[in-house]
């Protein structure tokens, strides 16, 4: 009994050790996400619950995650609503690896839950499909991290009032009544999942608990008909955007939907797919018969089917964006870690094998993609720095518009994990200002404060010069260069031209480095022009000289120029 207790104490002790690990890794990424897309509408909609009950009418059921997005925004600074966001991305990644637990009465912690629980986060890092838009987007968040972290406290409860021995008392009916009406009214796709999975439940607990099912069947299905019939989500459908889709017949809706857009959903997965078909394979060889639980077979087929089915209710909607398929691989995920409770809790040593090789797996994907998405969004609230700059001079100036550099993301092992980049109309009122104009600018401009500099103020042209350049060399995650002139130098090429050219000479290489620089790419901040080009392959190490060559018959012959050692 000692010996029992001292593994407890062990167990409990590696699972508070793993959460605290993994909440310092989300909250370093979260710590660098700045303010962007929708979150400066949800700012200025603040705390009224006219203007959100307005909202609910003309533009979205998902009351309580819109309202989320204004408290969070109005009451909170950055770093602290991001460190509270992370919490919750925490939660949920504890929750689905305790709740086999709960249904197979086990303690919380107990053995190696804590290599599930790491198993579990590696996997919805590494496999989400829109991970930037879903897990650090604060906006984004409240829909769909937020939504889950509501979905795993009902689930878990629930199941915890069907597995206990005593009837609920009247505290437990009311938390779950809390609990169902906001799991039902999460999201479109999450919401229909939490009924069908408490109709679910019906099959296994009909007999012993008929009242707890009953209410979790009504509070669900009452939270999601609140979010379903919101008179704002049916306008919405009225967009001329949307017409195509409502011409489609049912047919065409059905081939399109099954055939591409679930298709190429249930692909992005595929990572869990490998896992899972491990884990659960590893269970019927290693398992003996008496350890292979066949309720927890059921809970993760069931979790299975329930994926697939979130992802088919978007057959009814005109659009399934990356970031609205979370609800599936977290559904997925529970799946998963009901197989790998069944091997972490036996008795048998080589029941690790199976669980250590999908760890394995799981970090040859997580690597690169966290390190990526660490630097990228460190690069990001740099950027974001600088357009702040820019604006705030702007309004000090009393100008009605000004002219930003627009978003540019570092090497990411996905595109898709990047936040979400959309240009708000709410963005100038938030600021103070007529009209923000966004320039693409093709190179990292963080550059610009991070970056090695070299001060040359070297004549390129009459009236042209260069001042400084700017480099980055940090392979694999970026090599930028970055000129920085006196002028505009679309000024000093005829009309019709369209770029420059910069050829670029380093130490160990004869053969220069040729890059063209589209003159519409160039970005004026403060009274300096900046033009570059960012290459995460470009080898940029013993930088030497450049060479500028301007088009047009008038432009003088190419300038070389030496630069100090960078």
């Amino acid at each position: 009994m000692p010996n029992r207790t001292i593994k407890n104490k062990t167990s409990r002790l590696l699972f508070i050790a793993s959460a605290v690990l993994i909440y310092i890794l989300i909250y370093y990424v979260s710590y660098h996400v700045p303010l962007h897309s929708d979150d400066c509408r949800y700012y200025l909609m603040g705390l009224s619950p006219a203007e959100h009950l307005k909202h609910y009418m003309k533009w979205s059921g998902r009351f309580v995650t819109d309202y989320t997005s204004s408290i969070l925004l109005n009451l909170f600074s950055r770093p602290v609503y991001m460190a509270i966001n992370s919490l919750v991305f925490l939660v949920i990644m504890v929750l689905v690896s305790v709740l086999p637990n709960i249904v197979r009465k086990r303690p919380l912690f107990d053995k190696e839950t804590f290599l599930v629980l790491w198993l579990v986060f590696l996997l919805y890092w590494a496999a989400n499909p829109n991970l930037g838009e879903t897990s650090f987007w604060l906006v984004g968040s409240a829909n769909y991290l937020w939504t889950l972290m509501w979905a795993s406290i009902y689930m878990c409860y629930f199941l915890h009032l069907l597995t206990k021995d005593q009837d609920p008392s009247v505290k437990d009916v009311m938390i779950l009544a809390v609990l169902g009406f906001l799991a039902g009214l999460s999201n479109e796709s999450l919401g229909i999942s939490m009924v069908l999975f408490t109709m679910c439940m019906f099959f296994l607990y009909f007999r012993t608990r008929l009242f707890v099912l009953l209410e979790g069947l009504l509070v669900t299905g009452v939270g999601y008909a609140f979010l379903l019939f919101a008179p704002g989500n049916y306008q919405r459908m009225d967009f001329p955007t949307y017409e195509s889709w409502h011409a489609m017949s049912i047919v065409d809706k059905f081939i399109m939907h099954v055939y591409s857009r679930m298709t190429t959903a249930l692909g992005e997965v595929f990572l869990v797919d490998l896992v899972f078909l491990l884990i659960l394979f590893g269970a019927l060889i290693i398992l003996d018969k008496e350890e292979k639980d066949p309720q927890s077979y059921i809970f993760s087929m069931g979790f299975v089917v329930l994926s697939i089915c979130s992802l088919f209710v978007f057959l009814v909607s005109p659009a399934m964006p990356r970031r609205s398929e979370n609800t599936a691989l977290f559904l997925l995920l529970i799946a998963l870690s009901f197989a790998a409770n069944m091997l972490e809790s036996s008795r048998l040593t080589r029941r690790v094998i199976p669980l250590l090789c999908s760890l394995l797996i799981a970090m040859i994907f997580f690597v690169p993609s966290y390190s990526c998405i660490a630097y990228a969004y460190s690069q990001a609230l740099t950027q974001s720095e600088i357009r702040d700059g820019l604006i705030g001079d702007a309004v000090e100036n009393g100008s009605e518009s000004v002219v930003v550099p627009n978003w540019f993301f570092t090497r990411l092992i996905k595109s898709n994990d990047k936040f979400d980049t959309f240009r708000s109309h709410a963005a100038p009122e938030y600021y103070g200002i007529d009209s923000i104009e966004w320039q693409d600018v093709g190179f990292n401009f963080a550059v610009l404060r991070n970056g090695d500099a070299a001060e040359l103020n070297a004549p390129v042209q009459d009236g042209l010069v260069l001042q400084k350049v700017y480099t980055t060399k940090k392979s694999p995650f970026e090599n930028t260069i970055a000129l920085e002139f006196d002028q505009d130098v679309a000024s000093f090429v005829e009309e019709g031209g369209k770029s420059f050219h910069v050829h670029l000479y380093t130490e160990k290489s004869e053969d220069p480095i040729d890059i063209e620089l589209p003159l519409n790419r160039g970005i004026r901040i403060g009274a300096h022009y900046y033009y570059g080009i960012t290459d995460p392959v470009m080898y940029l190490k013993g930088l030497s000289r450049i060479e500028i060559e301007l088009p047009g018959e008038s432009a003088s012959s190419p300038v070389s120029i030496l630069l100090p050692s960078m």
